[in-house]
């Protein structure tokens, strides 16, 4: 008699929230270039943003998507992406409060913005990791 099989209701979860995390990075990307390419000018803070959310497009949304396909791949992309994520929003809260960047305008909006991005981040790591979702990207027998 075989295990049960697990229901994958974790990776499925963390697959929806590292994808929705992936295309709103990709809307910042998008709307970092069209900002850039507005101004005329390119600021370090800019290049900063546009690397960070290159590197969250590129984990997340593809780590989501493993995800769906049964991937021990995309448990390790989702994991790394929404690791990159958690330590983006601590990191742009710390630059705003030192006054170097201007992230939010102030330091209400820093965590405002600090929560909308640590919470689904997390979620998504935690679900990530646990084993249901080892689990069900772990390699079945045929």
């Amino acid at each position: 008699m075989q295990p049960p099989q697990p229901s994958g209701a974790t990776a499925i979860i963390a697959g929806v929230l590292a994808v929705l995390g992936g295309l709103a990075s990709l809307l910042g990307l998008i709307t970092g270039v069209i900002g850039i390419s507005s101004l005329g000018f390119l600021h370090w803070l800019f290049v900063v943003a546009l690397v960070e959310n290159l590197i969250l497009v590129g984990t997340l949304l593809p780590g989501g998507i493993l995800l769906f396909l049964r991937k021990p791949a995309g448990r390790l992309l989702t994991i790394v992406g929404s690791g990159f994520a958690i330590f983006v929003a601590v990191a742009t809260v710390v630059v705003d409060l030192v006054g170097i960047g201007h992230y939010g305008a102030g330091l209400f909006p820093g965590f405002v913005g600090l929560l909308l991005t640590l919470v689904p981040a997390v979620a998504t790591l935690v679900l990530a990791i646990v084993k249901p979702t080892v689990l069900w990207c772990a390699p079945r027998p045929h």
